[in-house]
């Protein structure tokens, strides 16, 4: 009898922390975030996300929405992650609030 090939379980390592592809939008979709500054406020929040083992990856700014790849430590919560960013980010938009798009896209590149 030929042999199985591996499962998943047996291939990935369950103990690394996942890699999320995450997207977000604004209000209505307003083009408010294509400008340096959010850019510059994106790339010194992912700097002070280093020292908490957050690993910001590469990045695409669009005028209405923002795409990104994330990995946490262990106890990474998502969810608060991408509304501390939203929070940073706000201070850089200059326009009447609410400037987002309840809710976020996630998907798991690697687990």
């Amino acid at each position: 009898m030929p042999e199985r090939p591996p499962r998943l379980h047996h291939v990935f390592q369950r103990y690394d922390p996942p890699l999320y592809f995450v997207t977000f939008n604004t209000n209505r979709r307003r083009r408010l975030l294509a400008n340096a500054s959010v850019q510059n406020e994106l790339v010194h929040f992912a700097q002070e996300g280093q020292v908490r083992g957050i690993g910001l990856g590469r990045y695409v700014i669009m005028p209405d929405h923002i795409q990104l790849f994330v990995r946490g430590t262990l106890d990474f919560c998502l969810r608060q992650w991408v509304r501390m960013l939203r929070r940073a980010l706000s201070t850089r938009i200059v326009a009447v609030p609410s400037h987002w798009q309840p809710g976020f896209l996630r998907s798991f590149v690697a687990q």
